[in-house]
């Protein structure tokens, strides 16, 4: 534990300790990444896959922030992407479950970005691949709100995700997501 979470106090009062804990922890996965590359070559990875990063609590700032205090060093991690997977242009951020539309403008600045996966129905994923051009998308159907929507609101968010032209969707199949549901989730999903 280096700061916990004062941390996030820290990025508007402290914003030089936010920056020396952040470069730290990037140094820190730096050197992990250089050890694996020494000790075993660079990653073994499908055409379609990367480094990923994930950003789980990315809603808990602001894109402003976001660009001062992530942005630069998620850069050195990209930057490094070659190094590990032995490619340029494999660089992945999984942007949980927020909307990707207010972080568009910052996304635009991620060194070898190849894929954003995440975001929500709020998203403009149409958008969001016309502002990131070459970038995939791969998104998801929320599993808890497929539970208690009706079949034909669980098939509008399926269809706009078909047609806005995202590349992956998937859906958690769980126990109380009704059989027909994820019939007509396969169906929709043939049109990509």
């Amino acid at each position: 534990k280096i700061r916990g979470e004062q941390f996030w106090s820290d990025l508007i009062e402290k914003p030089q300790m936010a920056h020396a804990a952040l470069d730290v922890s990037t140094r820190m996965v730096e050197r992990v990444v250089d050890f694996f590359r020494q000790r075993f070559g660079p990653m073994k990875v499908r055409h379609d896959y990367g480094y990923c990063i994930g950003h789980c609590p990315l809603a808990m700032i602001s894109p402003a922030m976001y660009e001062e205090f992530v942005l630069p060093y998620e850069n050195r991690l990209a930057e490094r992407t070659e190094h590990v997977t032995g490619r340029r242009g494999a660089f992945e951020l999984h942007h949980c479950s927020t909307t990707i539309d207010p972080y568009l403008a910052v996304y635009k600045k991620v060194h070898q970005l190849s894929k954003i996966d995440g975001g929500n129905l709020a998203s403009d994923f149409r958008k969001v691949k016309r502002e990131l051009p070459g970038v995939r998308v791969d998104t998801g159907i929320d599993s808890f709100r497929a539970r208690f929507q009706s079949m034909d609101e669980f098939l509008r968010d399926v269809c706009y995700l078909v047609d806005s032209g995202v590349s992956r969707i998937s859906l958690d199949v769980l126990p109380e997501i009704p059989d027909q549901k994820i019939l007509a989730f396969l169906k929709a999903l043939e049109a990509l």
